[in-house]
């Protein structure tokens, strides 16, 4: 489940990190992984809800755990946007984010 889970976040965003836009770049060694942003140690019922993924970046994910620890919440993850990337929007805090989420999960995310 958490490889779907994963492939749903990719394809929510569109496979660019939230933060930055970048994609993946093997010569450049940008990565790309799924974050939760309810940490899914200390939240295990939302490990596998897709509205609980956020794409970015490998070091993007390195540097925010780096800050707040392997149990992060949405509301760090915010102040981390905000602080570093200057974003104040944020897609899962819109209407209907949940109904997009299960359209992509219904079209199986490759």
């Amino acid at each position: 489940m958490q490889i779907k889970w994963s492939k749903a976040v990719r394809h929510r965003y569109n496979y660019k990190s939230f933060l930055s836009g970048q994609k993946v770049d093997l010569k450049k060694g940008i990565l790309l992984h799924a974050h939760h942003l309810f940490a899914s140690a200390a939240f295990p019922e939302k490990a596998t809800d897709v509205t609980n993924g956020v794409l970015v970046t490998e070091q993007e994910h390195d540097h925010f755990h780096r800050l707040y620890g392997v149990a992060g919440t949405p509301d760090q993850f915010k102040q981390f946007a905000k602080d570093f990337y200057g974003i104040t929007e944020f897609p899962w805090e819109v209407p209907g984010y949940r109904v997009e989420i299960e359209q992509i999960l219904a079209t199986g995310a490759s």
